[in-house]
């Protein structure tokens, strides 16, 4: 069911929340809008997406545990320079981490050209609201093969921010509004649009053309005849008239390939996801999801292993800071891409919380920061760095039904000289040939500092 499907989000202007907005550059802006037209550029910000981003905005760019990179709300500004800075010094108290140190300047380009192609939705967006056409008082009698609201004289007029709709502005339960902008395909392919709107009228335009309408007997859903639509820009236009007892409205946009998720007003957003699910299932390969889940800190990054045991790692510090066995994660509380809601555990995990299984030398927290996950040989490496040149590597894998965890230290001065150990919480036994495990610490022999392996498992 949702395989596929692009909803464009007319929710409500997010700029109206107060999130600080990034530094425009008029010539910065030029320079990457020009990039998003170089297919050796997009190859190259695409390759950066997929090692770094994709875990949390997800593999379209629909928003996971981050928001959509795709449609019209930007939290921190969607100018190109905007994105750029957001990505340079990265945002701290989401869990998102600072680009700059990364990639460089050209990289960092060329990575926001390749999200400014794969823009889907609904921007540059005007309306007029007009007088309630008087033909539209008995719903019954609106023809929708004709209706539309030209002619009449206008109320008030201006723009919406961020490519959403918000009827609020009419000021009032009873109201005729004409929307007028573009719509971004990003993939190209045969569209269906659907409407679950308690309206008395609508009728939909792209590219000039209007689109064939049917109802159901009920007159609550408006489906629009499926439509091919090239990559690229097309007007769009929408006529609409709401009534006192018709309060929802909500617009859904359905494409090939990618899926994010909207709705026209706050009601129908919330109507859409409180009972949205989206089980992450096991596969072959690793999962990743970078989400909010309960009792741990923002931006932790949870790891499905193909055998069914899950772990889930702190981006600074790397602690693991939960585990548990069977299902992975249901992300759809969270999959609107706005954070509003963490996601839920699909088995109750038997170790969680911090500090959990820290990594230690000389009896002191090792600092590290998340730079970088990827994939060897279908098996998910981390890479932390700590200061200079050291960095350390860790690896989650399975056997014997059990979690071991392989860490190895680069970079680090006299190793053999200091204490490494891991300090693991009441209830969690670690099992290794590199050391001893006595009061819930791991302590690792002085020739194996560098390199060594553990097994995670329950206390019995």
């Amino acid at each position: 069911m949702y395989s596929r499907g692009l909803f464009l989000s007319v929710l409500f202007s997010l700029a109206q929340l107060g999130w600080a907005q990034a530094p425009i550059d008029p010539a910065l802006d030029a320079e990457i809008h020009s990039l998003a037209k170089d297919e050796s550029a997009l190859a190259k910000g695409e390759a950066v997406y997929a090692a770094m981003c994709f875990a949390c905005h997800g593999k379209g760019l629909e928003g996971l545990a981050g928001p959509s990179l795709k449609d019209g709300a930007w939290v921190h500004g969607g100018t190109p320079s905007q994105i750029f800075h957001t990505l340079t010094k990265g945002v701290a108290d989401k869990g998102m981490m600072s680009y700059e140190y990364i990639y460089d300047e050209a990289t960092r380009k060329a990575l926001v050209a390749f999200m400014l192609s794969r823009q889907e939705g609904l921007r540059d967006l005007q309306y007029r609201l007009v007088e309630v056409p008087e033909k539209t008082a008995d719903p019954e009698g609106v023809d929708l093969e004709t209706f539309s609201l030209d002619g009449l004289p206008v109320i008030k007029e201006g723009a919406f921010e961020n490519g959403l709709i918000d009827p609020a502005v009419a000021e009032t339960d009873t109201f005729a509004m004409s929307v007028t902008g573009n719509l971004h395909i990003g993939i190209a392919g045969k569209y269906d649009y659907r409407f679950t709107m308690i309206t008395d009228a609508v009728a939909v335009w792209i590219d000039g053309k209007r689109n064939a309408l049917t109802l159901d007997e009920k007159r609550r859903k408006v489906v629009l005849k499926p439509t091919e639509l090239s990559a690229g820009v097309h007007a769009f236009r929408m006529d609409f008239v709401k009534r006192k007892n018709r309060p929802e409205i909500s617009l859904t946009f359905y494409g090939p390939k990618n899926l994010t998720q909207g709705a026209m007003t706050v009601d129908g957003h919330k109507k859409l996801f409180d009972s949205f699910t989206f089980p992450v299932e096991t596969t072959a390969r690793a999962q990743v999801r970078r989400t909010r889940l309960p009792g741990l800190p923002g931006g932790t990054v949870a790891v499905g292993l193909p055998e069914g045991v899950n772990f889930a790692v702190q981006p600074r510090g790397g602690a693991i800071l939960a585990i548990w066995t069977g299902n992975f994660l249901d992300i759809g509380p969270n999959i609107d891409g706005r954070g509003r809601e963490p996601s839920k555990f699909l088995a109750n995990p038997w170790m969680i919380g911090e500090p959990g299984i820290q990594l230690q030398i000389d009896g002191e927290p090792v600092p590290l920061r998340l730079v970088e996950y990827r994939y060897e040989a279908e098996q998910l490496i981390f890479e932390f760095a700590h200061s200079g040149d050291a960095r350390v590597v860790l690896r989650g894998h399975v056997s014997d039904g059990k979690l071991h965890m392989d860490y190895q230290l680069k970079g680090f001065d006299d190793l053999a000289e200091k204490h490494v150990s891991l300090l693991a919480p009441i209830g969690t036994t670690l099992e290794g040939e590199a050391g001893q495990f006595t009061d819930q610490r791991y302590t690792v022999s002085s020739k194996h500092a560098s390199s060594f392996s553990v097994a995670i498992f329950q206390a019995r």
